[in-house]
């Protein structure tokens, strides 16, 4: 488990984010700006994986989707706990990017589901709660990672590449095998 706060650069995040203000907190958004041509020749070599979005501000979610399918991800979004569990029955996601501030049923909760149902399946949190406590509440969930945001697209990429890496080594093929 590790926890990213603010993904770097604080100079180079306010370059390549752009704030998106929730109505259930003060969070912000990674924002999928075009990526340079280093960055999308450093994509080349990534094993594409499935990866399931879950976060209730539905621009966040569809920011961070298309900055995935940019990669060749492919990618679904859920915007509550309810939603994530009907759609990871269908869709066997290797890595899940989730808020933990969800209506209902709240992420760290969710999380310990998925961990029980789906071992293989990869949980990384991608939140606007990156105090120490957060941090440690998503460990005991059995989430895998720990993004604060605004996190930077270019560092939310590589722990998203990780963990489907890490997928692919465990298993031939998904979180339900």
């Amino acid at each position: 488990m590790r926890a990213n706060r603010g993904g770097g650069n604080p100079r180079a995040a306010t370059a390549s984010l752009i704030p998106i203000v929730s109505t259930r907190y003060n969070g912000n958004c990674p924002f999928p700006r075009s990526p340079t041509l280093a960055e999308r020749s450093s994509l080349v070599d990534v094993k594409s994986c499935r990866v399931l979005v879950v976060d209730d501000n539905i621009d966040c979610a569809v920011s961070v989707q298309r900055l995935l399918q940019r990669a060749r991800h492919e990618v679904r979004i859920a915007h509550s706990a309810d939603q994530a569990l009907l759609i990871l029955i269908e869709f066997q996601a290797e890595v899940i990017l989730m808020d933990v501030g969800l209506p209902g049923m709240d992420g760290y909760d969710l999380g310990a589901v998925i961990k029980v149902r789906y071992p293989l399946c990869r949980i990384i949190a991608l939140t606007g709660y990156g105090d120490m406590e957060s941090i440690h509440r998503s460990i005991a969930a059995g989430f895998d990672d720990h993004l604060t945001k605004p996190a930077e697209p270019k560092h939310m990429m590589e722990v998203v590449d990780e963990a489907c890496g890490e997928t692919n080594a465990t298993s031939n093929d998904t979180c339900h095998s």
